[in-house]
């Protein structure tokens, strides 16, 4: 195995040491749908239902609301086996739906349901994360909404025409307003469906860089500046 030199050697420490400086991510998971849920509706009905159920997530609590516009078709939202499932079934108007984080098991928003929950993670986490996939829906999306101080800010997440799980991430600075993510009472997710949307939601949760790793301008100015801690003192021994 061929050995780096002295300079090399540096130059890999000092990358190192700035790397290992930048602070890892603490994923809070706010939720990944493992308890079953259905809610369905007919050809032949129009309107909202909901429920709400004890979860192992963020506030104890998932409320889901499902909306079909028009009585042609069925909606039908599953989250079995632990996939958030919304398919629409020849409904021409479209539907909505909406999956809620308050703290309260009682299908109403409340939104300081949360008592101030710390999203950042201490001042690490910055971006909203998961995966998303549909098909053939073009013009749907899905809207991220927070409450801190009882005031809502928002961010659209388009959701991508694809067979297979896209990642995506909203960064907090993405947001509407000035929200406090280190102050947050309710979180709520929104999808306004077209005709004949089907897609699916998973893996809903809050993250981090786990490294910055240096621009290439900061690479540079720390190579140089290795080399000249090198050179002085190999002029020194």
């Amino acid at each position: 195995m061929k050995r780096l030199s002295p300079v090399s050697r540096i130059l890999a420490l000092a990358l190192l040491v700035g790397m290992a400086a930048s602070p890892a991510a603490a994923d809070i998971i706010i939720d990944d749908f493992t308890v079953g849920v259905t809610l369905t509706l007919n050809s032949g009905s129009s309107g909202t239902v909901q429920d709400s159920v004890a979860a192992p997530v963020l506030g104890g609590f998932t409320e889901f609301s499902a909306t079909k516009n028009n009585v042609a078709g069925t909606l039908v939202i599953t989250t079995t086996p632990g996939v958030y499932d919304y398919a629409s079934s020849s409904v021409p108007a479209g539907g909505s739906a909406t999956i809620t984080w308050d703290g309260v098991n009682n299908n109403a928003l409340d939104t300081t349901g949360l008592g101030g929950f710390d999203l950042t993670g201490g001042g690490t986490n910055n971006a909203f994360a998961g995966v998303l996939r549909g098909d053939d829906s073009p013009g749907a999306a899905m809207t991220i909404t927070v409450w801190t101080g009882g005031v809502p800010s928002s961010a659209v997440i388009p959701i991508p025409d694809s067979l297979s799980f896209t990642p995506f991430s909203a960064a907090f600075s993405s947001f509407s307003g000035s929200p406090n993510f280190a102050n947050v009472g309710a979180i709520r997710v929104q999808f306004n469906g077209t005709p004949n949307q089907d897609f699916q939601f998973d893996a809903f949760r809050v993250t981090g860089p786990t490294a910055a790793v240096p621009e290439p301008s900061s690479l540079s100015l720390l190579g140089f500046g290795a080399v000249a801690l090198f050179l002085r003192r190999r002029r020194q021994s």
